[in-house]
């Protein structure tokens, strides 16, 4: 199961059980620090890595091996 949003094409983590793809939703969809040049990031799962990349300016981070991982790499990013 994952939760994908149909507008944005955001999205939580792939998972077999349901209470942890919709934790991960609500991981990439709280308020996250915004990017300097106003935008969200959006999280996206590519060849198995997880990669945040801000809406805006396109500004990205990745590599990482799990969600929490980007999410925390986004905030590294914004220090």
């Amino acid at each position: 199961m994952m939760f994908i949003c149909p507008v944005c094409n955001s999205r939580g983590e792939a998972a077999t059980c349901e209470i942890w793809a919709a934790a991960t939703w609500r991981e990439v969809n709280r308020e996250l620090p915004l990017h300097t040049c106003g935008h969200r990031p959006r999280f996206k799962a590519r060849e198995g890595k997880w990669w945040a990349c801000c809406t805006g300016c396109q500004h990205m981070t990745g590599g990482f091996m799990s969600l929490q991982g980007a999410v925390a790499g986004w905030m590294r990013s914004l220090r």
